[in-house]
């Protein structure tokens, strides 16, 4: 049951970022009209992963890995909310929005990570035997599945918007592709990302290990 939890957690979340990632040139060739922003919001959502990793791995010392992983997401949730700005066709807005997301997606990365030692005891524990090799293997088939989904479900948003495909940059989008591009990297992925929050909820691994430790440690 845990590991079911945690798994259609990150998958959720892995669509999420799928759809960002893939959108965020759209974002950027037919709403700000600007194809180098691409790879500058791109930075800014990297950036943040590489710098901050270590303040998400204190707090999880603090509150726990499932408290942390729920803090991040939340985190990375209110910054896919704010990539709504970006339909303002500003530049600024979409960079910082990019930001906030970045921020979160470094937690959202570290605490999933960190739990699987703790499936895999957990696991072993259960049924006499380490299969970390497997519950690694199922996790990486499923990260890749949700990383495929985010830009398919993106398309569909698109085809519902009246997006027209093209192979220039130069085609004119009607206003609602333009608020499809942006619903797809805002609202759709945060909505996946809040979703993602109830089956965390149910997972009490972390809960349980937390609890025993503190036992042991009085």
């Amino acid at each position: 049951m845990p590991t079911r939890m945690l798994i259609v957690a990150f998958v959720l979340q892995a669509v999420a970022i799928g759809m960002v990632l893939g959108g965020v040139v759209y974002v950027a060739r037919h709403v700000v009209h600007d194809p180098a922003i691409a790879t500058y919001s791109f930075v800014c959502f990297v950036a943040p992963a590489i710098v901050l990793t270590p303040m998400w791995s204190r707090l999880g010392s603090r509150l726990g890995k499932r408290r942390g992983f729920a803090v991040a997401t939340t985190t990375m949730a209110v910054g896919l909310v704010a990539l709504l700005a970006a339909r303002t066709g500003e530049a600024v807005p979409l960079l910082a929005a990019s930001g906030i997301v970045g921020i979160g997606y470094a937690g959202a990365q570290l605490f999933p990570l960190a739990m699987l030692p703790d499936l895999a005891a957990e696991d072993a524990r259960r049924n006499g035997s380490n299969r970390i090799g497997m519950i690694s293997g199922v996790w990486s088939g499923f990260e890749l599945l949700g990383y495929a989904l985010g830009p398919a479900l993106l398309g569909l948003v698109l085809t519902l918007g009246g997006y027209r495909a093209s192979t220039g940059d130069s085609t004119p989008q009607p206003d609602s592709a333009q608020w499809a591009i942006v619903l797809g990297v805002s609202l759709v992925p945060a909505a996946l990302c809040l979703v993602s929050l109830i089956p965390l909820s149910k997972y009490r691994l972390d809960d349980r290990l937390r609890a025993a430790a503190d036992s042991a440690a009085r």
